[in-house]
């Protein structure tokens, strides 16, 4: 197969997969609004899987991708996990960089789809040593924001459909919340877009204080969401707040939201769902759509006594009620 062929049946495996349609949670009301949330972790890699293909898309039609090209990256975190799975899809090897504090869950699971990972002590040099690499550097967080195709985001579209008065989304890269803002706009819609954003991270001071490039320093503990220093495809003009949210709150929510769905959730979208019991608690009205970014860490945050031992408390006994009422404190 010439290498020209070869692209053209990538281009058309990739937009073939469509591991599943979106799946629709009416949660339970938190306060007096009406919740709905949009499955993403039915697709490996959870939210993360869209823009990952969109970005290997990009890439296959610029030429930057042939048979038995490396795709390297810098991320165990869902971000990883869609770039394994799609690597796999594309027959192409795969490099991961990672923490070497990485969960043993995580790297088994990445392991088993074929990645081979390169583990470091400095996680803070990660995408250094990822560009050192032979191979196709794909730079999810420096280049996502450029290749997203806002007009036609998947993710965006379903949210849009709700007729939400707000959406409620994670900051990571920066990535989602800017692309359904732009989507929301080219729409002329009115729903504004809320982001969560973990404890210890620099998207909330920064947005407070007006500083685009706040720093803090320090690593967030909930995989998927919040950095020590903003990323440059955040854009702060594009969201109406950004609402912190303690660790222990992005569990305990996670947790209520297992109870109530089934799906055991990440506390990225613990974090999501803390942020619109916080809006319910301002007074918002209307109903609020919010993403199930990923599901899985049943050896971790699920696991009471793995969280007790990172020092996250939460539930009621620890001060951290989910979900909210008109009586709770």
């Amino acid at each position: 197969m010439t290498a020209r062929f070869w692209i053209a049946a990538a281009i058309a495996r990739l937009r073939a997969d469509t591991t599943s349609a979106p799946r629709l949670h009416v949660l339970p009301p938190l306060g007096d609004v009406e919740v709905l949330a949009v499955d993403e972790s039915v697709h490996p890699g959870g939210i993360k899987y869209r823009s990952v293909r969109d970005l290997l898309l990009h890439d296959l039609r610029e030429g930057h991708l042939h048979p038995g090209t490396r795709l390297v990256e810098a991320s165990a975190s869902n971000t990883g996990v869609a770039t394994a799975h799609f690597a796999r899809l594309l027959g192409l090897p795969l490099t991961l960089v990672a923490p070497a504090r990485t969960p043993r869950e995580r790297q088994a699971l990445l392991a088993s789809m074929g990645a081979e990972l390169l583990l470091t002590d400095r996680p803070a040099a990660m995408y250094d040593i990822a560009r050192e690499q032979d191979g196709h550097f794909l730079d999810h967080i420096a280049r996502a924001g450029t290749t997203a195709a806002y007009r036609e985001d998947g993710l965006a579209r379903v949210l849009a459909s709700l007729s939400p008065s707000r959406i409620v989304v994670g900051v990571g890269t920066g990535v989602t919340s800017a692309t359904i803002a732009r989507y929301l706009r080219h729409r002329g819609s009115r729903a504004k877009v809320v982001v969560a954003d973990a404890e210890n991270s620099a998207y909330f001071p920064g947005w407070a204080s007006g500083v685009r490039d706040y720093g803090t320093g320090v690593p967030s503990r909930i995989p998927g969401i919040g950095r020590p220093r903003m990323e440059a495809a955040f854009d702060p003009d594009l969201v109406e707040y950004v609402i912190p949210v303690p660790d222990a709150g992005s569990v305990a929510a996670m947790r209520w939201a297992r109870e109530v769905t089934g799906v055991p959730v990440g506390p990225s979208t613990g974090a999501n769902l803390w942020a619109v019991r916080e809006l319910a608690r301002r007074g918002m009205s209307g109903p609020i759509a919010t993403v199930f970014a990923d599901a899985g860490y049943l050896d971790t945050f699920h696991n009471p006594g793995w969280v007790a031992g990172k020092g996250i408390a939460s539930g009621p006994e620890a001060g951290v009620p989910f979900p909210w009422s008109a009586t709770t404190p």
